[in-house]
């Protein structure tokens, strides 16, 4: 990630019209695309005008997680609506 993307003209590699691939960096680095998370701990804030939560805590105990857990409670799958993010709160992967 250091070799390849800075904040120069020349910080991305390739062509990122529209952000495209910098949006899907960022969802990939804190582990909503399938991969390993950069991350130990992220809290991204959110908007009190659109949403209900606060804010979203999103943590990985574990490098190569079996289960994922929001606000608690264990997932049956790794797919979270997005009503459920919105609401805030925390986000484990273990």
């Amino acid at each position: 990630m250091d070799k390849n993307f800075g904040i120069n003209s020349g910080g991305l590699p390739g062509n990122d019209e529209w952000s495209t691939i910098s949006g899907w960096f960022c969802l990939f680095c804190i582990r909503f695309l399938p991969g390993i998370a950069l991350f130990k701990k992220i809290t991204i804030e959110l908007n009190d005008d659109y949403y209900s939560g606060k804010q979203l805590v999103i943590m990985k105990e574990s490098e190569e997680p079996a289960d994922n857990f929001l606000n608690d409670s264990k997932q049956k799958r790794f797919q979270i609506k997005h009503g459920n993010i919105t609401k805030g709160g925390k986000l484990i992967f273990r």
